[in-house]
């Protein structure tokens, strides 16, 4: 029997051959239908798999491979299969950490709400205390460490609206300077040639090494100045860009001159408007920012975003999408901090495959892909013909519903080397 098709006729020829059944869900092909939710891919490590608490502040890959998860109520270490609280013999399995810091040596500072600052040696898991948690003159109250940045021995960090100096080799803690008052919080830091750029509730700062200078940073002018679009959180130098600054209001980029600092006339660039930026990360899979509305994709030659995950569309009972922290391992393993599930981790390299569906059956036993590149898919109720427009044509199907299910099952496609054009394809079904 012969049946047009959109390149010539189709020879059919039925017979009972073998029974192959194969389900299609990810295809390295053009999408038939919507994009692909990738929430759905998200797997999960909780306090169902051992972890402390299910609030995580941050999350770090140690030079070994390992995992360190900060969680509200103590520090973790995953080694691919099992999660174990870390106690480092000082109860940090405890504690809540507010962050975590690799230094240039690999080893891991460890910030405690309540009880200080700790190195951990991720290879010996030796671990000491580097900062007690009280300020000087102030042994009744502690106080926390929030951003860390690292300029060869020394460490600088920022510790409510101030920002010290802790030298490596003698532990000895120096007080560099305060911003302000105790609203202007200190909660990003970055080192670079020689300048040292803060983060604040209340703005954005450079602090010079050298000459032991504050100078406020504006963003914006006076007329466009917000709370939120002042409140700066994250903070990282780009190549080409210049001084990344997120804020609870958008991502902005600070042109830098070549001996350090921002440029003479603060030349600011609206990168990514609108988002809570609680993080970014450029990996050589793309751009990504981290936010209350889930996992963006940053196009940088387009100036877009798009939506890649929100937890909200996981298989997972989560309604809050903020992430409050992202971290992509050297895997290609993409590591989100969640408030209420714990870590949720997604593997890059799903997004090789999109997700086909048809207008009609989607139980697939065979795909032949055709000369001018289109699809043919044999299912349970006939062949789906797929062209380069996307457009699904159907072959020998029954649309009687009281037909024997399978009847007109497609169970593999081949090419017929009948003539010299080879112009048909070899069906096998029930016969």
């Amino acid at each position: 029997m012969y049946i047009p098709c959109p390149r010539a006729s189709l020879l059919v020829r039925l017979s009972i051959l073998f029974f192959l059944f194969t389900t299609v869900c990810f295809l390295c092909i053009t999408s038939v239908s919507a994009s692909t939710n990738y929430a759905q891919q998200l797997q999960r490590i909780s306090t169902d798999e051992g972890l402390s608490q299910n609030y995580v502040t941050k999350i770090l890959q140690d030079d070994l491979g390992y995992i360190w998860i900060a969680t509200a109520q103590g520090l973790n270490r995953f080694d691919g299969y099992t999660v174990t609280p870390f106690d480092g013999g000082f109860t940090l399995n405890e504690n809540f950490i507010t962050t975590l810091f690799k230094t240039h040596a690999g080893n891991i500072i460890v910030s405690t709400e309540l009880a200080g600052a700790y190195l951990v040696n991720p290879k010996t898991l030796t671990t000491r205390n580097i900062f007690s948690g009280n300020l000087a003159g102030n042994t009744a109250s502690f106080a926390s460490i929030e951003a860390i940045a690292q300029h060869q021995d020394t460490f600088y960090l920022a510790i409510l609206n101030n920002v010290y100096s802790l030298n490596s080799k003698t532990n000895s803690l120096t007080l560099e300077f305060t911003i302000g008052n105790e609203n202007s919080v200190v909660r990003a830091l970055k080192y670079y040639k020689n300048t040292l750029f803060i983060g604040t509730q209340t703005g954005l700062f450079s602090y010079d090494l050298k000459t032991e200078s504050l100078t406020p940073l504006n963003l914006h002018t006076p007329d466009k100045q917000t709370v939120d679009n002042s409140n700066v959180k994250f903070l990282s130098v780009d190549p080409a860009l210049g001084l990344l600054v997120g804020t609870v209001e958008g991502m902005y980029a600070l042109s830098l001159n070549s001996s350090a600092g921002a440029a003479a006339d603060q030349s600011t660039k609206s990168v990514i408007a609108d988002y809570n930026i609680w993080d970014y990360s450029n990996t050589p899979y793309g751009e990504f920012i981290a936010t209350e509305h889930g996992l963006f994709e940053f196009n940088r030659e387009k100036g877009t975003t798009e939506l890649i995950l929100s937890f909200d569309q996981s298989k997972f009972n989560i309604t809050e999408n903020t992430i409050n922290d992202l971290m992509v391992d050297s895997s290609g393993v993409f590591w989100l901090a969640s408030r209420t599930q714990g870590v949720l981790t997604w593997s890059i390299n799903t997004r090789r495959f999109n997700k086909i569906t048809l207008p009609e059956n989607n139980y697939i036993n065979s795909i032949y892909q055709d000369d001018d590149l289109s699809m043919w898919y044999g299912t349970d109720n006939g062949l789906a013909h797929v062209n380069a427009k996307n457009k699904t044509t159907y072959y020998l199907t029954s649309q009687d519903p009281k037909a024997v299910y399978g009847e007109y099952a497609i169970f593999a496609i081949n090419k017929a080397h009948l003539d010299s054009t080879s112009r048909y394809l070899w069906l096998t079904g029930h016969g």
